[in-house]
């Protein structure tokens, strides 16, 4: 089942901000997240092995102190980014997702979400020879209260389960 929202938060990119916004789609095995706003160009990160539940958690001591998840290998994802030079040009930048690091808090209002990670060296897509460096990137949204049950298609028994921990969560802080 595959999941699809846009909220507020922020790409980076090579300590570049891109968009005013991420749309985040969820599936099984992968979480993709676009930049939205800005520029012409896209910016796609695409995370996979992921699951919902990486995300979601409805154990009372976890949504207190937090979650995170760090992922290694030879790929682990992709970025897209372009195109890069003339619109018609079609030049994108890609590469390899190498490592990512997802941290979650839970707060009353919302989930915070917070990826960091590292690409591998890639091609300069403009002159077709030239090695980049890796590059890293993260990525901050927050899925707010009144959405979270919409995003993870949570039935009402999940929900009210997970709503009743945020609420605990924040009583305790």
């Amino acid at each position: 089942m595959s999941r699809s929202a846009e909220f507020e938060g922020r790409i980076v990119l090579g300590m570049i901000q891109h968009g005013t916004a991420v749309s985040a789609h969820l599936t099984e095995h992968e979480l993709i997240l676009s930049k939205i706003g800005g520029q012409r160009e896209t910016l796609s990160i695409f995370l996979r092995p992921f699951s919902p539940s990486m995300i979601l958690d409805l154990d009372p001591q976890r949504i207190t102190d937090g979650v995170f998840f760090e992922v290694k290998g030879t790929k682990v994802g992709s970025i897209t980014h372009g195109p890069l030079g003339h619109p018609g040009d079609g030049e994108f930048d890609f590469r390899d997702v190498t490592s990512y690091r997802l941290d979650m808090k839970y707060f009353f209002e919302r989930i915070n979400v917070e990826i960091g990670g590292a690409t591998a060296a890639g091609i300069d897509c403009l002159d077709g020879r030239t090695w980049r460096p890796p590059m890293e990137f993260s990525v901050r949204f927050d899925i707010p209260r009144q959405d979270i049950a919409e995003f993870f298609k949570l039935t009402d028994l999940a929900r009210d389960r997970l709503l009743k921990a945020l609420d605990l969560a924040a009583s305790d802080r």
